[in-house]
């Protein structure tokens, strides 16, 4: 029955045009300015007053997450440490209130040059320049001749030198507030004291029907802003986010870009990710996504952030680290509680998102996940799982209708959904097979 309902579905879906929305022939990174909470607060001593995208901390960042069916947590950060880690919350429907407390914490961090896409996107205009990289690189204006310190490197590139205050990042404060006993499919109202403003989110419903967002590789450019508004306007009882956030790519700063950017939309509608290969690479490895993103991991019995569970309504969403070590059993922790996880019986349908696609016909990435599609594939077949969401190929793709099993049409697999043009500075895929 749930098979069939799939394949009337995207059946439905394929057959005309269902959404307005048109990708910008221009997608440059939005700068600091542009971005709603973006204060600047520190520039380099070339030019210290002029931004040079490093130097300002966006307040807020707020964002809702689900830890389990009847829990959520809220992350946002502050400039400083005077403010309470702490959310006030109403239910809208009965008028009961409560306040919750939680965590907080800051880190610092070396910044990285490694990706030449932050002065030269490959498409639109960029917002940064490469001189301002070598400026903040530049420390002869302050390390006296004979100091280790001292460098004007013209070219800077990879993990940023540790002797160089000036390229090691300091994070704004990130609190960390969990809600529990929440009502399912009920509307609550919050406030968070780094702005007093009143913001209200929907834990989904145990029932259907269940609209989920689903997006990926989304960035921080012109066009990622009009990704977001659209998911917004789809007013989804939660966003599936299957990696590549905010392309901060070694430069830390991004990431508070990006999470003020994202706020307006997953301030409001619950969000889960995942993370791609721009949360590990280029000098990332995971620090800031784990950091900034929580997921719910410890709810679903995983030992790692980076692969978890959580029920969405009737909807069983998992999911999966496309960067695990997939040779010789060293994913052995990740298989082993993918199995107990899909092992248990659920009446709903069970939704896998991973950031690399097992399949693809865009030569891009192409037999990229091939090593985890051998190990994790029989496993969600043997379970039943319905929809797998990859990003990573950036264009949209979606796989027969009636469900695929080992690159050949299976109507006992799942059906297979590729969404990675979420708006990132890196352009559209289209070289197709």
């Amino acid at each position: 029955m749930r098979r069939a309902a799939i394949s009337c579905l995207l059946a439905y879906a394929s057959a005309g045009t269902t959404s307005d929305f048109r990708r910008a022939s221009r997608a440059r990174d939005l700068a600091a300015h542009e971005i709603n909470g973006c204060d600047y607060t520190f520039t380099t001593l070339q030019h210290p007053h002029d931004d040079y995208f490093r130097g300002y901390a966006c307040n807020s960042q707020v964002h809702v997450t689900l830890l389990s069916a009847t829990s959520a947590v809220v992350v946002y950060a502050t400039p400083d440490a005077a403010a309470p880690s702490s959310v006030s919350y109403r239910q809208l429907s009965s008028g009961s209130s409560a306040t919750a407390s939680g965590s907080r914490y800051s880190y610092t961090t070396l910044a990285s040059v490694n990706n030449p896409q932050i002065w030269d996107p490959a498409m639109g205009a960029p917002a940064y320049s490469l001189q301002e990289i070598v400026d903040a690189a530049n420390t002869t204006l302050w390390a006296v001749p004979g100091s280790a310190s001292r460098a004007s490197d013209a070219d800077p590139s990879g993990l940023q030198n540790y002797q160089n205050p000036g390229m090691i990042y300091a994070s704004p404060v990130i609190h960390v507030v969990a809600l529990e006993d929440l009502v399912a499919g009920a509307s609550y109202a919050y406030t968070i004291p780094a702005d007093g403003v009143e913001r209200v989110f929907r834990v989904p419903g145990d029932a259907y029907p269940t609209t989920l967002g689903l997006t990926a590789d989304l960035g921080q450019t012109i066009v990622s802003a009009r990704s977001l508004e659209k998911l917004g306007d789809l007013a989804p009882d939660a966003v599936l986010l299957s990696g590549d956030l905010s392309y901060a790519d070694g430069w830390p700063f991004r990431w508070d870009s990006f999470a003020a950017l994202a706020a307006g939309v997953f301030g409001s509608v619950p969000v889960l990710t995942t993370g791609g290969n721009h949360e590990i690479g280029m000098s990332e490895n995971w620090q800031h996504y784990v950091a900034r993103w929580p997921t719910p991991y410890e709810a679903s019995a995983s030992t790692s952030p980076l692969y978890w569970s959580v029920d969405v309504g009737p909807v069983h969403v998992v999911a999966l680290n496309s960067y695990d070590n997939f040779l010789n059993g060293g994913d052995r922790l990740q298989r082993a509680w993918l199995e107990a996880d899909l092992s248990q019986k659920r009446d709903g349908w069970t939704v896998v998102m991973m950031h690399a696609p097992f399949y693809n016909t865009n030569k891009v990435h192409a037999l990229e996940a091939e090593l985890m599609r051998e190990a994790y594939e029989p496993l969600l077949l043997k379970y039943g799982v319905d929809v797998v969401l990859s990003g990573h190929v950036h264009s949209y793709e979606r796989s027969d209708a009636q469900g695929v099993y080992d690159g050949a049409p299976n109507p006992c697999g799942p059906v297979y959904l590729n969404l990675g043009d979420g708006g990132n500075r890196e352009n559209t895929y289209a070289s197709w097979d």
